[in-house]
């Protein structure tokens, strides 16, 4: 019988079926290609070329800061950041992997664990690129990383700019320092983010150039300018962060730049040229630490400068030609980040960061006597050839007490250029008396004194002067009798910055301008050319509420201080020049006496006003005084730099 299988039936019924099988089958290939190659090749194309291609970001360079003269005062030197790449593929499924890293970074940066996860944690949150997690790495850390990096998947080790203090502490609170921007920096809330999958690839621009601080945004692990003219210029001096694709194996690390993808160079930052003169900075540097230290225990431990402060105003135009206060610190060390004990030192005793120049406020003291003298004369309350009615014998009985004098024995009878010489208290208690609280205080407000005078760097505080309505509000009621006689000399309520008091120096002796003291003289792109110059005539602000005549009183009494027999400011004496000045002691309720001295020079024609403030430190003629001639030397009588204009130490 024959075999049905065989048959020509049979053989084209299962011919049929294998071409429909594999029509079906080629079919069901087909289609998934097309929906591989054609729908979701693009996608697919994109995230092998991810896996293959990085982008990495070109840091730029920091503007540059230059003292007058173009000395370096800060630049950036190279050195060798470590990053990671919170969002590296070899994290995406396995965050234990990612823990495993940072747990080991943390061992080898010797660095807190949580505070490292954190950090790392909250750049997986809010960007899309590596972030940088360590600086400046030293040679032994360095090779701790490279020996481990086969085991440290999504880290980095590359050379960036670093920011450089050249002279360490010199002008450290003038030029301020850099700190790790924060969330707020970021424009961050506490809970963004929280409804995405931070693993998830981002399609944004890794410069996102478009957005946020004029094309500049900012990102985790970028530094920022916290302090001095390094945070009130960050906007001439953060240039423009670049980028560059690269090809990376399978281990993640880079072999070759990938052409295709053009790179983006990096723009870098504007140089700030400032008012300061590096050697007249340097005078005022040696001359604060040229004052012994605190004998207390606290200080003598957390520093060995003795608190106080120098500044230097050029009363022509308003710039400072020096800012130095006493404990200082070294920027330096807050561009690889603060340990624990740096930061330890620089919040305790003595209060390194304060800027005594513009965020402290004392007695004036005796230099106060400059604006009892000019409200005198200009409400008629004083004859500048007239003496006081009653001698100084040592003290002045008011209401149920005795204002004591300096001088025990007393001065005797004196006319106003006399008695500003030799500092005598009860020939200015009783101008005090004559004029009372408020037409003291209003003149001193109408002088500006109690305001904020507007320097072009952050975190200025503002000066308090005891106006009627301030007793009202702060005490209950009107100043008792002896108020008058307290602030005639200084004293009392009355607190002073060291700028506000150099500001209104500088306005007596430059014929009654009010000038807003400023730092920034110009500004300089990477070509060398002006980006921005600041104004050429200085801001002038207000004018003082006193004639000419009156402002050539009590400035040849103040030269009689300095170069008169007996004046109390003898040490502040700068031959060839004539200087005029005024010495202060001020009570403080904390301790020891506070030494003040303002002057200026040349007498006949000023260039420079110096105030100079030493806490707890006696009397204003021995140890302000020379502290403050020692600056104004330096400024008329200049020596051969041993760094030449322009150049770096």
């Amino acid at each position: 019988m024959p075999d049905d299988r065989f048959s020509l039936e049979s053989l084209l019924g299962r011919f049929r079926a294998l071409v429909v099988f594999s029509l079906l089958f080629f079919g069901v290939i087909g289609v998934r290609l097309v929906h591989l190659q054609i729908v979701r090749g693009p996608s697919y194309r994109q995230q092998a070329e991810e896996n293959r291609i990085r982008p990495e970001i070109l840091h730029a360079h920091r503007g540059r800061l230059l003292d007058r003269k173009g000395r370096v005062l800060a630049d950036n030197a190279p050195s060798y950041h470590l990053s990671l790449d919170a969002r590296d593929r070899a994290f995406r499924h396995n965050p234990e992997a990612r823990d495993a890293v940072v747990a080991e970074l943390a061992r080898v940066l010797n660095r807190d664990r949580e505070d490292l996860r954190t950090e790392v944690e909250r750049a997986r949150r809010t960007s899309s690129v590596p972030v940088t997690i360590a600086r400046n790495l030293d040679f032994a850390t360095l090779s701790a990383i490279v020996e481990r990096m086969e085991k440290l998947p999504g880290v980095e080790v590359r050379p960036e700019p670093a920011r450089r203090y050249p002279y360490g502490t010199l002008a450290s609170h003038l030029i301020g320092y850099l700190g790790e921007v924060s969330e707020s920096d970021l424009g961050l809330e506490t809970d963004k983010g929280a409804d995405r999958d931070p693993d998830k690839e981002s399609d944004a621009d890794p410069l996102d150039r478009d957005s946020g601080n004029k094309g500049r945004p900012y990102r985790p692990g970028d530094l920022v300018g916290r302090s001095g003219v390094e945070k009130s210029c960050e906007e001439y001096l953060r240039g423009v962060d670049g980028v560059e694709y690269v090809e990376v194996d399978a281990l993640g690390r880079r072999t070759n730049l990938f052409e295709e993808l053009p790179s983006i160079p990096s723009v870098p930052g504007d140089d700030v040229i400032l008012s300061i003169d590096l050697d007249v900075q340097r005078a005022a540097e040696a001359a604060l630490d040229s004052i012994p230290a605190f004998q207390k225990k606290e200080f003598s431990e957390a520093t060995e400068a003795h608190p106080g402060c120098i500044v230097a105003i050029d009363p022509r135009s308003g710039e400072i030609l020096a800012m130095a206060s006493r404990p200082n610190f070294d920027p330096n060390v807050f561009v690889a980040g603060l340990s624990s004990k740096d930061w330890k030192a620089l919040s305790g005793p003595g209060h390194p960061l304060l800027n005594r120049s513009t965020q402290a406020s004392y007695p004036p003291g005796s230099t106060f006597k400059i604006m009892t003298s000019l409200a005198g004369l200009s409400n008629g309350c004083l004859n500048p050839l007239t003496p006081m009615p009653t001698p100084c014998r040592g003290g002045l009985f008011f209401g149920n007490r005795v204002f004591h004098c300096h001088l025990g024995r007393g001065h005797g009878s004196l006319v106003l250029r006399d008695a500003m010489a030799q500092s005598c208290d009860v020939f200015f208690y009783q101008v005090g008396i004559r004029l009372g609280v408020d037409r003291l205080t209003q003149f001193a407000t109408a002088c500006s004194l109690g305001a904020r005078t507007g320097i072009d760097i952050p975190q200025e505080r503002a000066p308090l002067v005891p106006t009627l309505d301030w007793y009202r509000a702060n005490r209950g009621g009107p100043p008792g009798p002896g108020a008058a006689l307290n602030l005639s000399i200084g004293q009392g309520e009355l607190l002073l910055t060291p700028i506000a008091l150099a500001r209104f120096v500088a306005a007596v002796v430059n014929g009654g301008s009010i000038l807003r003291p400023r730092v920034v003289r110009q500004v300089l792109d990477g070509r060398g050319a002006t980006a921005e110059t600041m104004p050429d005539k200085p801001l002038v602000l207000g004018k003082l509420p006193a004639t000419d005549a009156d402002m050539m009183v009590v400035r040849e009494a103040l030269e009689a201080v300095v170069e008169g027999p007996g004046g109390t400011g003898h040490r502040a004496q700068v031959k060839p020049f004539r200087v005029g000045g005024k010495t202060g002691t001020a009570q403080n309720p904390h301790g020891a006496d506070h030494a003040l001295f303002v002057g200026y020079a040349p007498a006949e024609n000023p260039e420079i006003v110096v105030v100079a403030i030493l806490e707890e430190s006696g009397h204003g003629g021995v140890i302000a005084a020379p502290a403050a001639a020692r600056v104004i030397d330096a400024y008329l009588n200049p020596v051969a730099s041993p760094i030449a204009d322009g150049g770096t130490p």
